[in-house]
C-alpha cells in the first residue's frame, strides 16, 4: 500500500511551510504523490499558494489544488479524505500538524495489516492523552502491542482506504440514522460547530461498530495554531513523536485489550478478559463519570459516580484506571451497580468529581505557589507581546 499524502491548507502559510519540511524529512518506499489542497479566501491567500508552489518534493510528483470558492473547514476534510477513492489511499494531515520523519512507514504499515478487518475505520496517528470529555490524562491499558481501538475519531493525522472512505462517505448522505444514536453520545458532540466532522464521525463508528486504530506513541502533532479551531494558539494537543522505529506490533481487534468506546470507557468484553469477578453481569464502563443513565444501554455499570447498594467496590490509586478493578485494590472509588442505583447528583456527586480530579491529577501537581508563579509569568508575556502589538510601525 503506497497511500497519497493530502494537506489541507488554508491561510496558514507559515504553519504549511513547517509541516512540509517535516514531510520533506520523512523515510518512504518509493514515489509518493503528494496533493495540497488549498482553500479559498483568507487575507495570506497568496502567501499559502507560494509556499505551496516553492516546495520542492523529491518524493514524487506534487499537486496543488486551488479551489476558488471557499468551501470550509467539513467540505474541504471531505474532499481530502474522497482522494482516497481516486489513489486507493490517502493520509490527511492539516497545515498545523507536524510529523515524525516515521509517519508513513507506520501509516502504509497499519493500512495494510488491517485491511481485511471492516470494523476498522480508520488509521490515526496520534496518541490521545487526553480524555475528550473530561480534559484528564487518557491511559490506555497496557498490551502487548503499539496501538489501541478507539470509538472516537481525531483530527491529528489519518490514514484511510479507499473502501474505509467509501463507507464513511456512504453514512454521511444516509438521510436516516438510528433514533436511538443520540443516546449513545455525550451531549458535547452536539455542541461542536456544524463546520465541524467529527460529530458525523462519532455517530458513524458508534451506529456500525466501528473504530480508529490509534498509536501509543504518536507519529503526528498539533500545533493548535490560530484558526477556525481557535482563537488563540495553543499548545494542549502537543505530544512527543516517535522517530526511529519502523516496525510495529499491530494486534488484531479481536486480540487486543486495548479496545474503548465514544467516551474513551474500555469495552466490557475487554474488562472481563482482566477480571473474572464481572463474568455474569451485563454491564459497561463508566470509571471517568461522564456517562447519564441515558448513556448506558445495559442493566448494570462499572462506575465512578455514587451509587446505592453496590454490588462490588474497588479503590482509585493504579493507573489506568482499569488496573485497580484487575488488581482488586480495597475502596469505594469504583463501584459495580445496577444502572437504576445511580445517584450522580448533590454532595456525593461532587465529591465523587473531587476525587476523579485528584488522582488524575495526582503526578502532575506542581503546588499552588509554582502554578501561580507560572500563571504571572505567563501573564506578564500575553502583556508584553500586546505592548510589542501597539508600538509596531504597523500600528502607528
Amino acid at each position: 500500500m503506497k497511500p497519497a499524502i493530502g494537506i489541507l491548507a488554508y491561510n496558514r502559510p507559515a504553519s504549511l511551510r513547517r509541516l512540509l519540511r517535516s514531510i520533506a524529512s520523512g523515510v518512504y518506499p518509493d514515489k509518493i504523490h503528494l496533493i495540497i489542497s488549498i482553500d479559498f479566501g483568507g487575507e495570506q491567500r497568496e502567501k499559502v499558494l507560494e509556499v505551496a508552489d516553492s516546495f520542492e518534493w523529491v518524493h514524487g510528483d506534487k499537486q496543488i489544488i486551488d479551489h476558488r470558492t471557499h468551501i470550509g473547514p467539513k467540505a474541504h476534510f471531505h474532499f481530502v479524505g474522497s482522494l482516497a477513492k481516486e489513489h486507493g489511499s490517502i493520509i490527511r494531515l492539516e497545515d498545523d500538524h507536524f510529523v515524525s520523519p516515521m509517519f508513513y512507514q507506520y501509516a502504509s504499515k497499519a493500512l495494510d495489516f488491517y485491511k481485511d478487518d471492516p470494523r476498522v475505520a480508520g488509521i490515526s496517528l496520534y496518541n490521545v492523552w487526553f480524555n475528550g470529555i473530561t480534559k484528564e490524562p487518557f491511559i490506555p491499558y497496557l498490551d502487548d502491542g503499539d496501538n489501541y481501538f478507539m470509538q472516537a475519531p481525531w483530527s491529528h493525522g489519518q490514514a484511510y482506504r479507499a473502501s474505509q472512505w467509501e463507507s464513511y462517505d456512504a453514512y454521511c448522505r444516509q438521510e436516516v440514522h438510528s433514533a436511538s444514536i443520540k443516546d449513545a453520545l455525550h451531549p458535547n458532540w452536539a455542541a461542536l460547530d456544524d463546520e465541524e466532522w467529527i460529530p458525523d464521525a462519532a455517530r458513524f463508528l458508534v451506529e456500525t461498530n466501528r473504530y480508529y486504530v490509534f498509536p501509543r506513541e504518536s507519529l503526528c502533532t498539533n500545533f493548535g495554531e490560530k484558526g477556525f479551531h481557535f482563537k488563540e494558539s495553543s499548545p494542549f494537543f502537543q505530544v512527543p513523536l516517535q522517530t526511529h522505529r519502523q516496525n510495529f506490533r499491530f494486534p488484531s481487534l479481536d486480540d487486543s485489550l486495548a479496545v474503548y468506546d465514544v467516551f474513551q470507557e474500555m469495552m466490557p468484553d475487554r474488562m472481563t478478559r482482566l477480571s473474572h469477578h464481572l463474568e455474569g453481569f451485563d454491564f459497561e464502563m463508566d470509571l471517568n463519570g461522564t456517562k447519564a443513565r441515558s448513556n448506558i444501554r445495559h442493566p448494570y455499570v462499572v462506575t465512578s459516580q455514587p451509587c446505592r447498594s453496590p454490588v462490588r467496590t474497588w479503590g482509585l490509586h493504579l493507573f489506568p484506571r482499569e488496573a485497580n478493578i484487575v488488581a482488586e485494590i480495597p475502596g469505594t472509588e469504583l463501584k459495580l451497580c445496577r444502572k437504576e442505583d445511580l445517584r450522580p447528583g448533590g454532595y456525593a456527586g461532587s465529591l465523587a468529581r473531587f476525587h476523579r480530579y485528584e488522582y488524575a491529577q495526582s503526578r502532575l501537581s506542581v503546588g499552588l505557589k509554582r502554578h501561580a508563579l507560572f500563571w504571572t509569568i505567563r501573564q506578564a508575556e500575553r502583556m508584553m507581546g500586546w505592548i510589542k502589538s501597539l508600538l509596531s510601525p504597523e500600528k502607528r
